[in-house]
Protein backbone atom coordinates (compact mmCIF):
# COMPACT_ATOMS: atom_id res chain seq x y z
CA UNK A 1 0.00 0.00 0.00
CA UNK A 2 2.83 2.36 0.90
CA UNK A 3 4.38 1.71 -2.53
CA UNK A 4 1.12 2.61 -4.31
CA UNK A 5 0.76 5.85 -2.33
CA UNK A 6 4.39 6.74 -3.03
CA UNK A 7 3.91 5.98 -6.74
CA UNK A 8 0.73 8.07 -6.95
CA UNK A 9 2.43 10.95 -5.14
CA UNK A 10 5.41 10.72 -7.48
CA UNK A 11 3.19 10.70 -10.57
CA UNK A 12 1.16 13.70 -9.41
CA UNK A 13 4.35 15.52 -8.44
CA UNK A 14 5.75 14.68 -11.88
CA UNK A 15 2.72 16.16 -13.62
CA UNK A 16 2.90 19.28 -11.45
CA UNK A 17 6.64 19.52 -12.12
CA UNK A 18 6.07 19.25 -15.89
CA UNK A 19 3.43 22.00 -15.70
CA UNK A 20 5.74 24.15 -13.58
CA UNK A 21 8.56 23.62 -16.07
CA UNK A 22 6.28 24.63 -18.94
CA UNK A 23 5.22 27.76 -17.07
CA UNK A 24 8.85 28.44 -16.16
CA UNK A 25 9.88 28.14 -19.82
CA UNK A 26 6.98 30.38 -20.83
CA UNK A 27 8.27 33.07 -18.46
CA UNK A 28 11.41 33.23 -20.58
CA UNK A 29 10.73 35.98 -23.11
CA UNK A 30 12.52 34.34 -26.04
CA UNK A 31 10.90 30.95 -25.42
CA UNK A 32 7.42 32.49 -25.14
CA UNK A 33 7.96 34.53 -28.32
CA UNK A 34 9.16 31.47 -30.24
CA UNK A 35 6.24 29.39 -28.95
CA UNK A 36 3.74 32.07 -29.98
CA UNK A 37 5.17 32.19 -33.52
CA UNK A 38 4.80 28.41 -33.87
CA UNK A 39 1.56 27.92 -31.95
CA UNK A 40 -0.97 28.39 -34.76
CA UNK A 41 0.84 25.97 -37.07
CA UNK A 42 1.30 23.42 -34.29
CA UNK A 43 -2.37 23.66 -33.35
CA UNK A 44 -3.36 23.27 -36.98
CA UNK A 45 -1.19 20.13 -37.22
CA UNK A 46 -2.72 18.59 -34.10
CA UNK A 47 -6.26 19.29 -35.31
CA UNK A 48 -5.48 17.95 -38.79
CA UNK A 49 -4.01 14.80 -37.25
CA UNK A 50 -7.23 14.26 -35.30
CA UNK A 51 -9.31 14.70 -38.46
CA UNK A 52 -7.05 12.36 -40.43
CA UNK A 53 -7.31 9.80 -37.66
CA UNK A 54 -11.12 10.00 -37.65
CA UNK A 55 -11.32 9.68 -41.43
CA UNK A 56 -9.09 6.59 -41.32
CA UNK A 57 -11.23 4.98 -38.62
CA UNK A 58 -14.42 5.80 -40.53
CA UNK A 59 -13.02 3.96 -43.56
CA UNK A 60 -12.01 1.00 -41.41
CA UNK A 61 -15.48 0.88 -39.84
CA UNK A 62 -17.12 1.01 -43.27
CA UNK A 63 -14.83 -1.78 -44.50
CA UNK A 64 -15.68 -3.97 -41.50
CA UNK A 65 -19.40 -3.35 -41.88
CA UNK A 66 -19.17 -4.11 -45.61
CA UNK A 67 -17.66 -7.51 -44.85
CA UNK A 68 -20.69 -8.37 -42.74
CA UNK A 69 -23.10 -6.95 -45.33
CA UNK A 70 -21.33 -8.81 -48.16
CA UNK A 71 -21.67 -12.04 -46.16
CA UNK A 72 -25.44 -11.51 -46.14
CA UNK A 73 -25.69 -11.13 -42.37
CA UNK A 74 -26.69 -7.44 -42.40
CA UNK A 75 -28.35 -4.96 -44.69
CA UNK A 76 -26.91 -1.43 -44.77
CA UNK A 77 -29.70 -0.31 -42.46
CA UNK A 78 -28.93 -3.06 -39.98
CA UNK A 79 -25.24 -2.16 -40.06
CA UNK A 80 -26.14 1.46 -39.25
CA UNK A 81 -28.46 0.40 -36.43
CA UNK A 82 -25.78 -1.87 -34.95
CA UNK A 83 -23.23 0.94 -35.04
CA UNK A 84 -25.70 3.31 -33.36
CA UNK A 85 -26.34 0.71 -30.65
CA UNK A 86 -22.60 0.62 -29.93
CA UNK A 87 -22.56 4.36 -29.34
CA UNK A 88 -24.88 3.84 -26.36
CA UNK A 89 -22.58 1.36 -24.61
CA UNK A 90 -21.22 2.57 -21.24
CA UNK A 91 -17.64 2.17 -22.46
CA UNK A 92 -18.30 4.41 -25.44
CA UNK A 93 -20.09 6.95 -23.25
CA UNK A 94 -17.01 7.00 -21.02
CA UNK A 95 -14.78 7.76 -24.02
CA UNK A 96 -17.18 10.54 -24.99
CA UNK A 97 -17.15 12.03 -21.48
CA UNK A 98 -13.33 12.07 -21.47
CA UNK A 99 -13.24 13.63 -24.94
CA UNK A 100 -15.83 16.27 -23.92
CA UNK A 101 -13.80 17.23 -20.82
CA UNK A 102 -10.66 17.59 -22.92
CA UNK A 103 -12.55 19.59 -25.54
CA UNK A 104 -13.87 21.96 -22.87
CA UNK A 105 -10.34 22.40 -21.48
CA UNK A 106 -9.04 23.06 -24.99
CA UNK A 107 -11.75 25.65 -25.69
CA UNK A 108 -11.20 27.38 -22.33
CA UNK A 109 -7.50 27.81 -23.06
CA UNK A 110 -8.11 29.05 -26.60
CA UNK A 111 -10.67 31.56 -25.32
CA UNK A 112 -8.09 32.80 -22.84
CA UNK A 113 -5.58 33.25 -25.68
CA UNK A 114 -8.16 35.13 -27.74
CA UNK A 115 -8.55 37.89 -25.13
CA UNK A 116 -4.90 38.31 -24.15
CA UNK A 117 -4.48 41.44 -26.26
CA UNK A 118 -7.34 43.10 -24.36
CA UNK A 119 -6.36 42.04 -20.84
CA UNK A 120 -2.68 42.91 -21.39
CA UNK A 121 -3.32 46.24 -23.14
CA UNK A 122 -1.58 44.81 -26.20
CA UNK A 123 1.63 44.18 -24.27
CA UNK A 124 3.41 41.85 -26.71
CA UNK A 125 5.61 40.24 -24.04
CA UNK A 126 2.61 39.42 -21.83
CA UNK A 127 0.62 38.20 -24.82
CA UNK A 128 3.48 35.84 -25.76
CA UNK A 129 3.80 34.52 -22.20
CA UNK A 130 0.04 34.02 -21.92
CA UNK A 131 -0.14 32.36 -25.31
CA UNK A 132 2.68 30.06 -24.27
CA UNK A 133 1.06 29.08 -20.97
CA UNK A 134 -2.49 28.66 -22.30
CA UNK A 135 -1.28 27.27 -25.64
CA UNK A 136 0.79 24.56 -23.99
CA UNK A 137 -2.29 23.44 -22.10
CA UNK A 138 -4.50 23.69 -25.21
CA UNK A 139 -2.11 21.57 -27.27
CA UNK A 140 -1.89 19.02 -24.48
CA UNK A 141 -5.70 18.79 -24.31
CA UNK A 142 -5.99 18.49 -28.09
CA UNK A 143 -3.36 15.76 -28.27
CA UNK A 144 -5.02 13.86 -25.43
CA UNK A 145 -8.43 14.23 -27.11
CA UNK A 146 -6.95 12.73 -30.28
CA UNK A 147 -5.65 9.82 -28.22
CA UNK A 148 -9.06 9.23 -26.59
CA UNK A 149 -10.76 9.52 -29.98
CA UNK A 150 -8.41 6.90 -31.38
CA UNK A 151 -9.09 4.57 -28.43
CA UNK A 152 -12.82 5.01 -28.92
CA UNK A 153 -12.70 4.13 -32.61
CA UNK A 154 -10.47 1.11 -31.94
CA UNK A 155 -13.01 -0.09 -29.38
CA UNK A 156 -15.88 0.32 -31.87
CA UNK A 157 -13.93 -1.44 -34.61
CA UNK A 158 -13.21 -4.28 -32.20
CA UNK A 159 -16.90 -4.69 -31.41
CA UNK A 160 -17.81 -4.84 -35.09
CA UNK A 161 -15.01 -7.34 -35.72
CA UNK A 162 -16.18 -9.48 -32.78
CA UNK A 163 -19.69 -9.55 -34.18
CA UNK A 164 -18.46 -10.54 -37.63
CA UNK A 165 -16.19 -13.23 -36.20
CA UNK A 166 -19.13 -14.62 -34.19
CA UNK A 167 -20.88 -15.15 -37.56
CA UNK A 168 -17.77 -16.91 -38.93
CA UNK A 169 -16.84 -14.00 -41.17
CA UNK A 170 -13.15 -13.41 -41.72
CA UNK A 171 -12.77 -9.83 -40.55
CA UNK A 172 -9.07 -9.36 -41.25
CA UNK A 173 -7.87 -8.57 -44.72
Amino acid sequence: MKLIITLLFSLSAGVAFAEDMSNFACNTTSFAEDFTKKYSKELENVLKEGQKQTESHEKTTERLQSKIIDAGVWTKSEASLYFLSLVNLPEVKEFEERRNKLSAEFKKNNRAISVLDIVTNNNREKINKGTCIFGTSALSSANEANKVNDESWIYLEGKISEFGASKNIKMTE
